[in-house]
């Protein structure tokens, strides 16, 4: 081959990568930018899928890791049917308040109203012990005025008898929560602020609060204006996508008999959660202050992808890839091995439930990371398109993309072992199938 034919070739791939990456795109238009949640995919991503996949005036999106909702965003705005599932109380109440539109005007004064009675009780030395969630450390993690103004505050929010507003105003106060905790800004996992940082640490909650509701109002007021006149329908539930055809057919709406295509769109964890993203960690203390199901926040990391071993034998799952990385892993760590095995065999379980509901001629899109384990890299596109042929899904193409900004190291020291360290995925795979 000639050497302009091999720049030529090299030069689009880079140039494809860049396309997928969207490096200046923003990730907090509409209401995508309500709140943090950890990994959450690209919107520029979603976008681009249906523009492309979703031929039919009648495909209806599917994402069964709904996360905080950004592709059932996108749908909308496409205007598209979807439907999201998630095993995280947390991420199912956001992603309903940002796909449900409400009057942002209104919002806005009814942020003003619970400000103004917030703050007059709290200069009557009014609190409310009993709103103070006693499912974790709180004042660990708070300090004393930042409990006491919270408290005043849940107060206010949750006496609204109108369900839209008063969960607009509780993701308001989720973020609110994480912000004037003492917990590091930037971080998902609980890592507490260092003591000189504490000490000059002073939160004034009603300013947060009152910042929060005109960021979320005015992101609200973009989305509403863009969606008028769209009727768009969209569901959000709590489901676990290792039994989705259970929980898909007890929805009972006019969106699935409506049905001519799917079209999958989601991003699955990169991997166990106790040793990647930890959703349920990071969802607990907002979610504790919501009164969200306590055992429910306590399981998310446990029932996730691969978030407890099997004790069975590992088998191929028909995907050699992975049983070759297994015993690379194995020979340094078999317990590693194991959570590796037990992610790909919930993995699979996903894809055979997915092969059970989706109607002919769909497409699938998954946004995947290729981790490490042991230094060992674990191909998970190469392994995900072995695991899912012998559902009848055809690999259609591999779009790869950079992760230009990422809250986690590009660099760790996984034995933590002194002067070793090793690469953090900066990269994903967007793998599309048909069937």
């Amino acid at each position: 081959m000639r050497q302009k034919e091999i720049c030529r070739m090299q030069k689009s791939k880079v140039a494809l990568k860049e396309f997928w990456t969207f490096r200046n795109e923003s990730r907090k238009k509409f209401t995508h930018g309500m709140h943090k949640y950890p990994a959450r995919m690209h919107p520029e991503i979603a976008k681009n899928i249906i523009a492309k996949y979703a031929e039919s005036k009648r495909t209806i999106i599917i994402d069964p890791f709904v996360g905080s909702g950004g592709v059932l965003i996108e749908s909308m705005l496409k205007r598209k049917n979807s439907i999201g599932f998630d095993i995280n109380p947390f991420a199912v109440l956001l992603a309903k308040v940002k796909t449900t539109v409400i009057n942002p005007k209104r919002a806005e004064f009814e942020y003003q109203k619970i400000l103004e009675k917030s703050k007059r009780d709290y200069q009557r030395d009014k609190f409310y012990p009993k709103l103070v969630p006693t499912d974790f450390d709180v004042e660990f993690w708070n300090k004393p005025s930042v409990i006491k103004k919270l408290s005043i505050l849940k107060k206010h929010i949750f006496k609204s008898k109108d369900r839209k507003m008063s969960n607009f105003l509780k993701i308001c106060f989720s973020l609110t929560a994480r912000h004037a905790s003492n917990q590091r800004r930037h971080e998902f996992k609980h890592w507490r602020l260092e003591k000189e940082q504490l000490k000059k640490y002073r939160p004034d909650v009603f300013e947060i609060f009152s910042d929060i509701c005109e960021t979320n109002c005015n992101l609200m007021a973009s989305f509403r204006t863009t969606m008028r006149g769209n009727k768009t329908k969209t569901v959000v539930k709590f489901g676990n996508a290792v039994n989705l055809s259970d929980n898909f057919n007890k929805i009972n709406s006019e969106i699935l008999d409506d049905a001519k295509r799917h079209l999958v769109i989601t991003s699955p964890p990169y991997g166990d959660h106790s040793t990647t993203v930890a959703y349920g960690e990071f969802s607990y203390h907002s979610g504790s202050w919501l009164d969200l199901p306590v055992n429910r926040l306590k399981e998310v990391d446990r029932v996730g992808l691969g978030g407890q071993r099997y004790d069975v034998e590992m088998s191929d799952l028909e995907s050699p890839k992975l049983i070759s990385q297994l015993r690379a892993i194995s020979k340094i760590d078999t317990k590693r091995a194991a959570d590796v095995y037990a992610f790909f065999f919930d993995f699979d379980k996903c894809l055979e439930e997915l092969s059970k509901i989706l109607k002919n001629k769909s497409h699938l899109c998954f946004v995947v990371g290729n981790r490490t384990v042991k230094r060992i890299p674990i191909h998970t596109d190469k392994i995900l398109v072995q695991l899912a042929l012998k559902y009848g899904f055809k690999h259609i193409v591999t779009y790869p993309r950079m992760i230009p900004t990422k809250v986690l190291p590009f660099k760790n020291a996984p034995e933590n072992i002194s002067n070793k360290s090793g690469r953090m995925m900066n990269e994903e795979r967007i793998v599309i199938f048909r069937n």
